[in-house]
Formats: C-alpha cells, structure tokens, sequence
C-alpha cells in the first residue's frame, strides 16, 4: 500500500508514529510485539557507520560469512569494488541499493519505505520496483513518485483534511475517479 498526500499533509510524521521515533499526543500507535519489521528512511544511511563498508555493516548485522555477504551484495549492483569502499563514498542509488539488499536480508514481514526512489538513478528506480513486487510482506510506502506508485500500489491511504481513506488501486486510477 501506499500512503498518499500533499507536501505538510503529515505522511512522514505517520510513519515516524508508526516506527515509534514519535510519540502521538492521544492515543497509541504501535507494531505487534511479534512483528519482524524495517524502515528505510530518505537519508538511506540512516542509522549506519558511514565509515564502515558495506561488507564489514552486513557481516556484523547479519552474522553471515563474507562470501555470503558478497553474493547478496554483488545481486544488488554492489560490485567488488565496491564492497570494501566506506558507506559515504558510495552514490545515492549505490546507497539505496545497499539499504534494500541490507533490509531484505533480515526477512522483515513489514517494510516501510519513506522516499524510496528518491536520487536514485534508473537501474536503482528498477530494483526498488522490483523488490517491492517480489516483497511477499507488507509495504507501507509514502512517494511523491506517480510512476512508482502506478508500478507497484495495489491500495492507496490517501490523506486528504487531516483524514485517511483506503482506495483499492493505484494512483492513475484514484486520480481518474476522483476527476
């Protein structure tokens, strides 16, 4: 799904409630205790050493052997020249990449991507379609991204008047119906 609204109308604030980074002013908002899940943020090195590399981040999050870690990585367009490299000298698509290949590792059943296709270049845009539609978990994504969101959306939470609504669909077909 995907969650949809205008710049200010509060998608980023949502998910910030939802990963508890905020705390509501009424109520509760919360993930099952039981529920395995990951938030990848705009700045897609959030939360990591940007000194470290990518294979010395996925060997100590993941506890996988190097060749393991190399496979996984070298799938996600992280080459051998690349995997020794710290995290802040990679490009933003090389980053993102790496944050997908690092997320999906982990077998989340609940992804939340805030601003996913954001400075990425074309081949990142492509894998990021393509791991969201082979993901079999639930994704909760919030893009200014049309072409994205038509790509993958199967149900939009679009916020309009401080309210949300669930529309089964993508956004091409929202937009058109509520013309």
């Amino acid at each position: 799904m995907v969650l949809f609204g205008p710049n200010g109308s509060g998608k980023s604030t949502l998910i910030r409630l939802i990963a508890g980074e905020l705390t509501p002013q009424n109520g509760t908002a919360r993930i099952g205790v039981a529920v395995k899940w990951q938030l990848m943020t705009q700045d897609h090195l959030e939360g990591l050493d940007k000194n470290r590399s990518a294979l010395e981040v996925f060997q100590k999050t993941l506890s996988w052997p190097e060749h393991s870690c190399r496979a996984l990585l070298a799938r996600y367009g992280i080459t051998v020249e690349l995997v020794t490299r710290p995290l802040g000298t990679l490009s933003g698509g090389q980053q993102a990449r790496l944050k997908l290949a690092l997320i999906f590792a982990q077998e989340p059943e609940f992804l939340i991507l805030d601003e996913p296709t954001n400075h990425v270049d074309p081949p990142t845009w492509e894998a990021v379609v393509e791991a969201v539609k082979g993901y079999s978990g639930t994704v909760l994504a919030i893009t200014h991204d049309r072409e994205f969101i038509d790509a993958v959306a199967q149900k939009l939470w679009v916020i309009e008047d401080r309210q949300i609504s669930v529309w089964a669909g993508n956004l091409s077909e929202y937009l058109e119906r509520k013309e």
